[in-house]
Protein backbone atom coordinates (compact mmCIF):
# COMPACT_ATOMS: atom_id res chain seq x y z
CA UNK A 1 0.00 0.00 0.00
CA UNK A 2 2.87 2.34 0.86
CA UNK A 3 5.44 3.11 -2.00
CA UNK A 4 8.63 3.45 -0.04
CA UNK A 5 11.56 4.68 -1.00
CA UNK A 6 15.21 3.88 0.42
CA UNK A 7 12.64 2.21 3.67
CA UNK A 8 11.42 5.70 4.00
CA UNK A 9 7.53 6.53 2.89
CA UNK A 10 7.81 9.73 1.24
CA UNK A 11 5.77 12.79 2.26
CA UNK A 12 4.37 14.89 -1.10
CA UNK A 13 1.41 16.91 -1.47
CA UNK A 14 -0.38 13.47 -3.28
CA UNK A 15 0.21 11.76 -0.11
CA UNK A 16 -1.27 14.57 2.38
CA UNK A 17 -3.96 14.80 0.07
CA UNK A 18 -4.98 10.74 0.57
CA UNK A 19 -4.63 11.35 3.89
CA UNK A 20 -7.42 13.80 4.20
CA UNK A 21 -9.55 12.04 2.06
CA UNK A 22 -8.89 9.13 4.29
CA UNK A 23 -9.51 10.97 7.64
CA UNK A 24 -12.96 12.22 5.96
CA UNK A 25 -14.33 8.68 5.52
CA UNK A 26 -13.72 8.46 9.29
CA UNK A 27 -15.56 11.59 9.98
CA UNK A 28 -18.16 10.11 7.87
CA UNK A 29 -18.83 7.00 9.72
CA UNK A 30 -18.52 9.24 13.22
CA UNK A 31 -21.37 11.15 12.30
CA UNK A 32 -23.42 7.77 12.72
CA UNK A 33 -21.27 6.81 15.88
CA UNK A 34 -20.79 9.58 17.82
CA UNK A 35 -22.65 9.84 21.09
CA UNK A 36 -23.67 6.17 20.79
CA UNK A 37 -19.67 4.95 21.16
CA UNK A 38 -17.13 4.37 24.08
CA UNK A 39 -14.02 6.82 22.82
CA UNK A 40 -12.20 3.43 22.93
CA UNK A 41 -14.25 1.85 20.29
CA UNK A 42 -14.45 4.91 18.38
CA UNK A 43 -10.09 4.59 17.87
CA UNK A 44 -10.93 0.98 16.97
CA UNK A 45 -12.90 1.73 14.50
CA UNK A 46 -10.38 5.22 13.02
CA UNK A 47 -7.80 2.45 13.02
CA UNK A 48 -9.67 -0.42 11.16
CA UNK A 49 -11.41 1.91 8.96
CA UNK A 50 -8.41 3.46 7.90
CA UNK A 51 -6.62 0.19 6.84
CA UNK A 52 -9.59 -1.30 5.55
CA UNK A 53 -10.06 2.11 3.15
CA UNK A 54 -6.63 1.74 2.18
CA UNK A 55 -7.26 -1.34 0.90
CA UNK A 56 -10.50 -0.57 -0.62
CA UNK A 57 -9.31 1.92 -2.12
CA UNK A 58 -6.34 0.33 -3.92
CA UNK A 59 -8.78 -2.58 -5.30
CA UNK A 60 -11.23 0.11 -6.91
CA UNK A 61 -8.66 2.12 -8.68
CA UNK A 62 -5.70 0.09 -9.58
CA UNK A 63 -7.23 -3.34 -10.22
CA UNK A 64 -10.93 -2.63 -10.76
CA UNK A 65 -9.77 0.69 -12.61
CA UNK A 66 -13.24 2.28 -11.40
CA UNK A 67 -12.04 5.99 -10.43
CA UNK A 68 -14.05 9.51 -10.35
CA UNK A 69 -12.21 12.66 -10.91
CA UNK A 70 -12.59 13.52 -6.85
CA UNK A 71 -12.71 10.43 -5.70
CA UNK A 72 -15.74 10.83 -3.69
CA UNK A 73 -16.92 7.16 -4.91
CA UNK A 74 -15.05 5.68 -1.99
CA UNK A 75 -14.86 8.22 -0.04
CA UNK A 76 -18.17 9.22 0.69
CA UNK A 77 -19.63 5.48 -0.09
CA UNK A 78 -17.04 3.56 1.56
CA UNK A 79 -17.46 5.92 4.78
CA UNK A 80 -21.07 5.72 4.87
CA UNK A 81 -21.41 2.00 4.28
CA UNK A 82 -18.93 1.14 6.65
Amino acid sequence: IWKMVDGKIPVNIISVIGGNFASATVLISYGALLGKTSPLQLVTVAVLEIAIFACNEYLGVQILKAADIGGSIFLHTFGAYF
